[in-house]
């Protein structure tokens, strides 16, 4: 794990093959999306909430979903993107350095040794590699260990 002094925190440049996703993304083609190399469709739009946010998707039902974020943001543990492990928390930016939880585009939870799973918007739900995300999330990322006490809406992802 890396030691952090205090924020702001430094989020790490991913590169992937976007443009794929991003096309799919937009055509609404999420059946497609699923078909994507690394990406598994885990449960149908159609199954889920329509307002479900990835947040919610990540984390238990919480008044204050921005409280949450701010209190892994602040307590949670950095681990370098290439060790990401079942119960990490992974964050997106389109900012290099982020000091507020605002900053943040888009949350997964890692499922296993690399891959999370999350939800793009209105999409169905995958399992993909922690790399491969929609553009407009950016192209950082951050992992962070769960601290204790912040509970995840193990509905979904089954990641106590």
């Amino acid at each position: 794990m890396i030691e952090r002094k205090a924020a702001p925190l430094k989020y790490y440049r991913i590169h992937s093959k976007q443009s794929a996703l991003d096309t799919l993304s937009h055509e609404y083609d999420f059946d497609g999306i699923g078909k994507l190399p690394g990406f598994r469709t885990i449960l149908h739009a159609t199954d889920c909430d329509p307002s479900m946010t990835c947040f919610q998707h990540v984390f238990a039902d919480h008044p204050d979903l921005k409280s949450v974020v701010e209190e892994v943001l602040t307590r949670g543990d950095m681990v370098w993107p290439e060790n990401v492990k079942r119960g990490h928390i992974v964050f997106y930016s389109q900012k290099e350095i982020v000091t507020f939880a605002e900053d943040i585009t888009h949350v997964a939870i890692a499922v296993g040794d690399g891959e999370v799973q999350s939800r793009f918007g209105e999409t169905h739900v995958y399992e993909h590699p922690y790399q491969s995300v929609l553009s407009r999330y950016g192209g950082y990322v951050l992992v962070l260990t769960r601290p204790e006490g912040v509970l995840l809406n193990t509905a979904f992802h089954g990641v106590e």
